[in-house]
């Protein structure tokens, strides 16, 4: 990913998302690369339209230091496990994907990773809500993501129309996701 590219990756999720108010990541080079063009670091943002507006919004960018990947901890693992399944679904996929069929895919992986449990399991039946990642991010405790949104799909339907494809292919990453996740 271009420098360019990521800094209008990070205007869409201020877009969607809100203002980000502290940015944590490891010092990969599309990150670097974007600090360099934008010329801030992680504390002092300078002069410019772009930096006026992470600096006016307070937007901190703090780096893991180098060669320290396990300082991501648990999102470090989540990006891993994700890649790794997105990779070998992709190698399997056939055909390629158009823009919109790999667009709903990746909004379709992101509800599933957002639906883990953030906290142990609560065994009491008074108390039934999950908190999840996505709650946090929509303020919404009515949706929990599940397979059963899904449906059932064979090989076949990767051939078939667009949407079912999608969901085909989401249907594949939630079943590898699952076993391959922590509980």
């Amino acid at each position: 990913m271009s420098s360019s590219a990521f800094i209008n990756a990070v205007r869409r999720f201020a877009a969607i998302r809100g203002q980000v108010k502290i940015f944590r990541s490891d010092r990969g080079t599309n990150f670097i690369g974007a600090i360099d063009d934008l010329k801030i670091d992680s504390i002092n943002v300078e002069d410019g339209p772009f930096k006026n507006f992470l600096y006016n919004s307070g937007t901190t960018w703090i780096f893991n230091p180098p060669h320290s990947s396990h300082m991501g901890g648990a999102w470090e693992r989540m990006i891993g496990i994700t890649r790794r399944i997105l990779d070998s679904m992709l190698l399997n996929a056939g055909r390629s994907l158009t823009h919109d069929v790999l667009n709903t895919l990746m909004a379709e992986v992101s509800a599933i990773v957002n639906s883990r449990p953030l906290v142990p399991v609560s065994t009491d039946p008074e108390n039934p809500l999950i908190l999840t990642p996505a709650m946090l991010l929509t303020q919404k405790t009515d949706y929990i993501f599940t397979s059963d949104h899904l449906g059932e799909f064979d090989k076949r339907d990767l051939c078939l129309a667009e949407w079912r494809r999608v969901q085909a292919l989401a249907s594949v990453f939630w079943s590898r996701w699952m076993d391959r996740r922590s509980p």
